[in-house]
């Protein structure tokens, strides 16, 4: 989040508090600056772990996930979901350095 959508949150947080905003218009505030999860395909994360160089099993050392997981996005048979593609979207955006 950057510091300006920051400042203003804890501004209506504040306005929240004194009740001249509602919990609804905060909560719809967070939905609208929530950073966008962008699906990432097995073809994605494979070049994601070249451009790194790291393998497989670090990669799942990373997200704290087996290895098994990786080769299962990277041969397309699942996605990652939940946690695991916040992660990768992360990396995608901002490199590997911010999860060590």
């Amino acid at each position: 989040m950057s510091d300006v959508i920051a400042s203003l949150r804890n501004d209506l947080e504040a306005l929240c508090d004194e009740g001249l905003v509602n919990k609804l218009t905060l909560r719809e505030f967070d939905e609208r600056n929530m950073s966008k999860l962008e699906p990432i395909n097995g073809e994605q994360i494979k070049q994601l772990r070249v451009d790194n160089h790291i393998s497989q099993g670090v990669l799942a050392k990373y997200l704290n996930m087996s290895p098994v997981s990786i080769q299962k996005w990277e041969r397309g048979e699942s996605k990652p979901t939940g946690a695991a593609l916040k992660l990768l979207n992360i990396i995608n955006n901002h490199g590997l350095s911010v999860v060590m």
